[in-house]
């Protein structure tokens, strides 16, 4: 019992004393040592009562050398609550979100308010004056004094509203994050306070127990990854994407948390603007990326777009290899140096996250590669990108590679390195593992456009997978993976409802989420009811697209029960769609083994019904030769897929057709129970972008 009340007397003094301590720190430092003097009250009234433990307490109370007690007074009145400050502060800013300004200016003023603080107790009569010049004046206060104090006092109060305000931002950003970002920030605010309290970790290890492995010992490395489907969806053999197939490709990106997306570079086209800002006020949590040039221009368009971004990144893509800058760039290397350090100082005066990517890095010259990052770094980028473009090395050259650069570099630890790998060799993913052992921190994937990219899915299932073995993890959301990839592939135009083929785009649905036919819907099912089953599928549509999928599926419903695969095709289908400038009205063909292939087609634009009539090998090209008629236009088809979503006889069919216009490839999708419709949708579908494209340049 008595124990418990020595325990409880010291508590109070040390409560007490720390509370008026950190007040009297920030407001005033001469207010009295209330603290300890009220426990020596307490205590003296405890002398009392239990005589017994007087030895031990007139020593620590009222015999203790004065030097003893003054050294006390400073670790109580200074230390202690400076170190509880910026405990508090650190704290705070494990927060999902950084705020790098306000940081800087908290320290700035929190460290002149110490600095003042130290000077005025050391030089006019502080405690530490004591300690220093035993023999001073304690009085001798002049101007000096009361203007260091006065600036203490000024910084002081103005870094506890800096404290307020990050802990009003930090429950702002606390309650704008999913569940699963929330318990991960518990899981790293725990671990971080659990650092600073060794004996917590020592007493909770149980003797008994065997010492730890290697694999417990090893520490878990987390990596960011930055998708650049949309940037790869602009090259020039890439399947174009609408507008609307953007959008929706960058929001289950975030659904997936990934975090950083990737965008085309703003080019002459007013729809880039457009969408950067969209996107920009879409998206909560991934960092926006956006390429910019060399150019101060190309800098200030991009910010114009990007600005409103909750995470906004600036990415400075500069070929460093002589083949890409000689005939790639028209640009020798002397002059792209300071280039270099010019630009990214320009952007990082702008915006506070800055990328610089290397690119065709590995065929660089290693002196002015290391020249080059040197004049990045040094000028504000927090994020260097090293492009294996060729895609050939081998996981132990990269490494290799890696491993030079930081020698070469050694500036390079004090940023974040990423990786960007090819995979022509079919050896990224372990290329990219390789690079994260050797220190990279960000690797750079694609949800699979065809354009050599390290893939999305692949990579990011060798993490789930093995990743407690290798000892890296990532902030994805492993269990939406499987259906997030395969809503990403169609949209992407790679797979018929979902991945390649139909065999493996059932694996892939079963083995993530279930049974795939788990919903059976009929022809009586109303809107209200199919929208409630879309929603729990994890898709989210427009009341017009609601429409649409609702008046192919009432025709689908006709013929068979739907199914979930059903409902994902029609998803796809209608996600892919720009203006309806053509829709199909009606059609009706004859085909057999004794007469030609022939079919009539009715379009309707803008209220008016076109009809035509045509022949052709087969009854899919005599319709989309009917339908060529009908737009007076002929398109080169560069291919051509289709598939059953389904299995039985009443299988839905899913075609999708790729359309070469002017260099650029434009997908569309089509479902239906008729393999025919399916595909005139398909064909009306790709059609239908490039209208909208050429109406809006």
């Amino acid at each position: 019992m008595n124990k418990k009340i020595l325990v409880g007397i010291a508590s109070i003094a040390v409560v007490d004393q720390g509370i008026k301590l950190l007040i009297s720190s920030i407001f005033n430092s001469d207010i009295p040592f209330y603290g300890i003097n009220n426990a020596i009250v307490l205590i003296d009234d405890f002398l009392h009562i239990h005589p017994q433990h007087n030895d031990v307490l007139r020593y620590l109370f009222y015999e203790m050398p004065f030097m003893t007690w003054i050294l006390l007074y400073v670790f109580l009145e200074t230390v202690l609550p400076t170190l509880l400050f910026i405990f508090i502060y650190k704290l705070l800013c494990l927060s999902p979100r950084k705020y790098i300004r306000i940081d800087n200016c908290f320290y700035t003023l929190f460290g002149v308010a110490i600095l003042c603080f130290l000077i005025d107790q050391v030089f006019w009569g502080g405690s530490l004056g004591y300690i220093c010049f035993p023999k001073q004046d304690p009085y001798n206060q002049g101007l000096s004094s009361h203007v260091c104090n006065d600036l203490k006092d000024i910084c002081a109060v103005l870094s506890l509203l800096l404290l307020c305000l990050r802990m009003l931002l930090f429950i702002v950003d606390f309650i704008r994050i999913s569940k699963d970002e929330r318990r991960k920030l518990g899981s790293d605010i725990i671990q971080w306070i659990r650092s600073f309290i060794p004996i917590i970790n020592r007493t909770n290890r149980s003797p008994s127990k065997s010492p730890p492995s290697k694999k417990e010992i090893k520490q878990m490395i987390n990596i960011k990854i930055a998708d650049l489907s949309l940037s790869e969806s602009e090259q020039a053999n890439a399947t174009r994407l609408s507008f609307k197939e953007k959008l929706e490709t960058a929001k289950l990106l975030e659904k997936l948390q990934i975090d950083i997306i990737e965008t085309a570079p703003i080019g002459d086209s007013p729809a880039d603007a457009v969408f950067i800002r969209t996107l920009a006020s879409t998206l909560e949590h991934c960092t926006v990326s956006v390429p910019v040039d060399l150019d101060k221009g190309c800098v200030d368009r991009t910010w114009d777009a990007l600005s409103k971004a909750k995470n906004p990144r600036f990415n400075i893509a500069v070929p460093t290899s002589t083949v890409q800058m000689e005939y790639g760039k028209q640009i020798k290397a002397e002059a792209l140096l300071p280039l270099v350090g010019e630009i990214t100082a320009y952007c990082a005066g702008i915006c506070p996250d800055i990328e610089f990517t290397a690119v065709d890095s590995v065929r660089s010259e290693p002196d002015f590669l290391s020249e080059v990052l040197k004049a990045a770094i040094k000028a504000g980028a927090k994020t260097i990108t090293l492009c294996d473009s060729v895609g050939e090395l081998l996981p132990d050259e990269l490494s290799q590679f890696i491993s030079s650069v930081y020698a070469s570099v050694p500036e390079l630890k004090d940023v974040t390195l990423s990786l960007h790998c090819r995979d022509n060799l079919g050896l990224a993913s372990a290329a990219a593992l390789s690079g994260v052992n050797s220190g990279a921190r960000q690797i750079k994937v694609s949800s699979g456009t065809g354009q050599g990219t390290l893939s999305l899915k692949q990579f990011l299932n060798v993490i789930k997978v093995r990743g407690d073995t290798l000892g890296i993890s990532c902030n994805i959301n492993a269990t939406a993976l499987q259906r997030t990839s395969s809503q990403l592939a169609a949209l992407a135009g790679v797979g018929v409802g979902g991945i390649g083929v139909g065999s493996e785009m059932r694996m892939a649905t079963d083995s993530g989420d279930g049974n795939a036919d788990d919903i059976i819907l009929t022809k009586d099912t109303d809107s209200d009811t199919l929208k409630s089953h879309i929603q729990a599928l994890g898709y989210e549509v427009t009341d017009d697209d609601l429409d649409r999928i609702f008046t192919q599926f009432k025709d689908i419903a006709r013929n068979k029960n739907v199914v979930r695969r059903d409902i994902e095709a029609l998803i796809a289908e209608t996600a892919g769609q720009a203006v309806q400038t053509y829709h199909l009205k009606n059609y009706v063909i004859n085909s057999g083994s004794l007469i030609a292939a022939t079919a009539f087609v009715e379009i309707e634009k803008d209220g008016a019904v076109t009809k035509s009539l045509s022949s052709g090998d087969g009854p899919i090209d005599a319709a989309i030769k009917a339908v060529e008629q009908i737009l007076d236009v002929h398109y080169e088809i560069e291919e051509f897929r289709l598939q059953a979503v389904t299995g039985g006889r009443e299988a839905t069919g899913d075609a999708l057709i790729k359309l070469r216009h002017l260099g650029k490839l434009y997908s569309g999708r089509g479902v239906s129970t008729d393999v025919v419709g399916a595909s005139i949708r398909a064909f009306l579908s790709a059609v239908n972008k490039i209208v909208y494209e050429e109406r809006n340049p």
